[in-house]
C-alpha cells in the first residue's frame, strides 16, 4: 500500500530528506473533510507538515485541517474520528469555526439545533453543536410548511400503510421488522412525495435576468418540481422499493451512487486486464 510505504520512509533514516523535498513544493497543506482521514493518513500529514523543520523549532510549512466530525461518514474505509479529535487537540494556532449557514434557510437552522440541542447530543462530549445563524433567516417555501417533521413507525402503522384495511393498533405485541419496516417506509414516503407536489407549494429560487443588457440575480417562485426533492437512504434495496413506489404514481426519479462500481462493465475488464497480467500463461 503506497499510504503505507511513504509513512514508514517518512519515518526511516531518509525521512529527514523526504520531508525536506515535499515541502519543498508546497507552501502550505489544506486538508478539507479531515474527519474522514484515517490513522496512516493523519501520521503522513503531521509528520510532513506539522512537526518542526530539522534546522528550526517552528513548522516548515502552514497544515490547515477542515473537518465537521457530525459529517464522519468513511468509517467504513478506515475513517477514524478519533484521529481528527486527536489532531484537533494539537492545533498550534487554534480553532476556528463557521458561524453563518449559507445553504439552510432559518426556519431549517432552528429545527435542527432545536432536536439536537440537548446535552450530549453526538455521545462524545468533545463533539458538539456550535450556534449557527442563518444567512437566510425566513423560507424559500410558500406557502410556509413545518422545517422538520419526524415520523414515528410502529408495526400497526406499517401494517396498515401496506394494507389500509389492517389495525393500526399494535395490541399484537409483534416487534416492528425490517421486512415490514422497508416497503411501508418506501410507500408512505413516496405518498409525501406526491401529496407535496400536488400541494401548490412554491419555492424560490435564484435566477439571472438581463436589465439594461446586464445579468443580474433575482429571486422568484416556482412550483415545487420532482426534481427539487431528495431523498437520502442507507442501502441500495431501499432505493429500489422507493423508486417503484415513486413510478408506480407516476413520479420520474434518477438514482445517484446506486450499486458498487464492481458490478460495471469497466471492473470486468480491468479483472479481465489483471488475470492476464497475473497468468499470462493462461488463454481464453
Amino acid at each position: 500500500d503506497q499510504l503505507s510505504h511513504l509513512a514508514q520512509a517518512l519515518e526511516g533514516p531518509a525521512g529527514p530528506s523526504l520531508r525536506a523535498v515535499i515541502r519543498a513544493q508546497f507552501g502550505a497543506a489544506l486538508v478539507d473533510e479531515f474527519q474522514d482521514t484515517d490513522p496512516i493518513q493523519w501520521r503522513i500529514f503531521h509528520r510532513v507538515f506539522g512537526e518542526p523543520a530539522p534546522d528550526g523549532p517552528a513548522p516548515a510549512r502552514p497544515l490547515y485541517l477542515i473537518g465537521d466530525p457530525k459529517q464522519a461518514i468513511y468509517g467504513f474505509r478506515g475513517a477514524d474520528l478519533h484521529t481528527y479529535l486527536d489532531a484537533r487537540q494539537q492545533a498550534r494556532a487554534g480553532r476556528f469555526t463557521l458561524d453563518r449557514n449559507f445553504r439552510s434557510d432559518g426556519p431549517m437552522v432552528r429545527a435542527v439545533q432545536h432536536l439536537l440541542g440537548g446535552p450530549l447530543p453526538f455521545v462524545d462530549p468533545r463533539i458538539t453543536l456550535p450556534a449557527i445563524a442563518p444567512h437566510r433567516a425566513t423560507s424559500s417555501v410558500h406557502p410556509p410548511r413545518p422545517a422538520l417533521d419526524l415520523r414515528f413507525l410502529t408495526g400497526g402503522r406499517a401494517r396498515q400503510v401496506l394494507d389500509p384495511g389492517s389495525p393500526a393498533s399494535d395490541g399484537d405485541g409483534k416487534p416492528l421488522t425490517k421486512t415490514l419496516a422497508r416497503p411501508a417506509i418506501a410507500r408512505q414516503l413516496a405518498r409525501d412525495v406526491v401529496a407535496l407536489l400536488r400541494s401548490g407549494t412554491e419555492i424560490e429560487v435564484e435566477v439571472l435576468r438581463e436589465v439594461d443588457g446586464r445579468e443580474e440575480k433575482a429571486r422568484v417562485r416556482r412550483p415545487v418540481a420532482p426534481g427539487d426533492v431528495a431523498v437520502l437512504v442507507r442501502t441500495n434495496p431501499e432505493i429500489a422499493d422507493l423508486q417503484r413506489e415513486l413510478a408506480a404514481r407516476g413520479v420520474p426519479a434518477v438514482v445517484s451512487s446506486a450499486g458498487s462500481v464492481f458490478d460495471g462493465p469497466t471492473a470486468a475488464d480491468l479483472a479481465a486486464v489483471l488475470q492476464a497480467i497475473a497468468h499470462p500463461d493462461h488463454t481464453i
